[in-house]
């Protein structure tokens, strides 16, 4: 999986850290 920084999809940006906060990371 592509760090975060490396999305440029804001809307892509906003799934991974939804699902990075739901992993409890």
């Amino acid at each position: 999986m592509r760090r975060t920084g490396q999305l440029d999809d804001p809307t892509l940006a906003h799934v991974v850290s939804h699902l990075r906060m739901s992993s409890g990371a």
